[in-house]
């Protein structure tokens, strides 16, 4: 139980801190601030997921969360990269 309060709460608090970056229109989003939108969205299905159906009874369904979180991550961050190192050149 407290384990599941814990990721709740963290869960919250940074989808309070993907709010506040994204509505200040000063500072531009970004690949960062997507990764992050990412991370929490991920999160908070996974929660709800487990406690909707369980934590074991659907593991493969999070599973292919992860997995499809992290190559999209990968794909995210290796763009900016990307277009970083061939901005500098």
């Amino acid at each position: 139980m407290a384990l599941g309060s814990a990721q709740i709460i963290s869960s919250v608090a940074c989808a309070g801190l993907v709010v506040s970056w994204y509505r200040k229109p000063s500072n531009r989003p970004q690949p960062e601030h997507l990764s992050l939108a990412l991370i929490v969205l991920a999160e908070v299905v996974s929660i709800l997921g487990a406690w909707t159906h369980g934590p074991f009874e659907q593991w493969h369904v999070s599973q292919m969360l992860y997995v499809t979180l992290f190559v999209t991550l990968v794909l995210v961050q290796g763009r900016h990269v990307w277009t970083s190192a061939h901005a500098s050149s």
